[in-house]
């Protein structure tokens, strides 16, 4: 076995049971429970850097509702269903999705991480020191299958970290545009990775997986992705990066462009040429996919 695949994943569902058991006390304990559960904590903190408002009347209906179920209504909840599966997932997810994760990255890379489980916060999923998951998103429709796909995403963001050691592009552009570009390659890289997980943890409907295999919606993402760079040195750094964000994370544009390039790569040139590549840096990858790429679904840097 591999160092990669000795990477100890941690499933921690403290926050997750209380929710579950104890809504009452989390209601009467609202402060409390946002500032020493670990999922909660690490939720401010992902708000805080993105510049999100926690909308927190709304969690607090959401707890109510819960609370106020019968026992009988909270047994047959989608909620209990999909911790349940996640709970009783462990052991399946790290002999499947660990050599997975493994198989896109050199051996050495340590993918250790400890994976939180809460409901109702605003993001169904977010790295941020430790991976959060909330498994009550409507985003789920109901599936813990498609919960685990999502998770080989998520430590796969662990792995390209790794990388963030060793490169060294960051001096070669200004931090605005890097910014952009490390965006793209890395939820880019992570997506493609779920993607091809599929066969292992089945998702019919996730959006990113449909678009990436619906050509008119790849030429469309290409086009935003190209948009928001041409921008670069034309709006301020803020208009940018709201641009960036709108177009990129919110309509998907990153996630899509970014996994196309890898898909392009991995099927043309091969698993080891991806492994190469991704690992100089995103700058790196984007113009090694431009040189394989069709001319109507390159990448426009700015020059």
């Amino acid at each position: 076995m591999c160092t990669c695949e000795k990477s100890k994943i941690v499933f921690d569902t403290t926050t997750l049971e209380k929710i579950v058991n104890d809504p009452q006390w989390v209601l009467e304990n609202e402060e409390k429970f946002w500032a020493e559960y670990r999922a909660q904590i690490l939720t401010r903190k992902w708000a805080e850097h993105v510049k999100y408002e926690i909308p927190y009347e709304e969690w607090r209906e959401k707890i109510e509702g819960w609370k106020n179920l019968s026992l009988d209504e909270r047994e047959n909840h989608e909620l209990m269903k999909v911790a349940q599966r996640i709970l009783s997932a462990k052991d399946e997810f790290l002999e499947k999705a660990l050599p997975h994760d493994c198989s896109f990255l050199p051996d050495g890379v340590d993918l250790s991480v400890t994976v939180q489980f809460t409901a109702f916060v605003p993001p169904f999923a977010f790295a941020m020191e430790d991976l959060v998951i909330d498994v009550a998103s409507k985003y789920w429709k109901g599936n813990p299958e498609h919960v685990l796909n999502l998770l080989v995403h998520e430590i796969f963001h662990v792995g390209y970290s790794y990388y963030l050691t060793i490169q060294n592009e960051k001096e070669l552009v200004e931090e605005s545009l890097y910014k952009i570009l490390d965006n793209i390659v890395n939820e880019g890289i992570c997506t493609y990775v779920g993607y091809c997980a599929l066969p292992i943890f089945p998702v019919e409907d996730e959006r990113d997986y449909r678009m990436l295999e619906y050509n008119d919606e790849v030429h469309r993402l290409f086009a935003d992705t190209n948009t928001v760079l041409s921008q670069y040195g034309i709006l301020s750094d803020e208009e940018l990066q709201k641009l960036s964000w709108d177009k990129g994370v919110i309509g998907r544009a990153y996630y899509v462009t970014g996994a196309h390039m890898c898909k392009t790569i991995d099927e043309t040139k091969g698993r080891d040429a991806l492994i190469e590549v991704y690992s100089k840096g995103p700058i790196s990858i984007i113009e090694y996919y431009n040189t394989v790429a069709n001319d109507d679904l390159k990448i426009l840097l700015p020059e």
